[in-house]
C-alpha cells in the first residue's frame, strides 16, 4: 500500500440541492458511498442519487437521475490493478429526495 493517500471515512447529511462530493481526481485508486441504514440513522428514509460527471435530479426514472440508493445501500469502485480504468475519476454528484439524509464516503489515491 505504500504511495496510497487515503481520506478517511466522512460523515455527511445530504439533502435536496446538488453538491460534488468528490472533485475530480486523475489519480483516484478507490472511492465508496455508503447510505447509512435506518437502523442506524432514523431519518434515513429518503433515496440518495448519486452521478459521476453531472447534477442528479431527485427522481426516479428520471434520465438524468443516475444511481440511485436507498437506506443501507452502498457504491464502491476498487482499483483491481495499476492503471485500472474502471475506477471512475470524474467529478462525484449527490442529492437526496428528502432533507438530512446521512451518508459515509471515502476516496484514496496515489502519488
Amino acid at each position: 500500500m505504500s504511495g496510497l493517500i487515503k481520506k478517511f471515512m466522512i460523515t455527511k447529511d445530504v439533502g435536496l440541492l446538488p453538491e460534488i462530493l468528490l472533485n475530480a481526481n486523475p489519480k483516484r485508486k478507490r472511492w465508496s458511498i455508503q447510505f447509512l441504514p435506518a437502523s442506524v440513522d432514523a431519518g434515513n428514509m429518503g433515496l440518495v442519487f448519486v452521478a459521476k460527471g453531472f447534477i442528479p435530479k431527485a427522481t426516479v426514472g428520471d434520465p438524468q437521475q443516475g444511481e440511485v440508493l436507498n437506506s443501507g445501500a452502498a457504491i464502491e469502485q476498487i482499483e483491481q490493478f495499476p492503471g485500472d480504468p474502471s475506477v471512475y475519476k470524474g467529478s462525484v454528484w449527490v442529492i437526496s429526495d428528502t432533507a438530512a439524509q446521512t451518508i459515509n464516503y471515502d476516496e484514496e489515491t496515489g502519488e
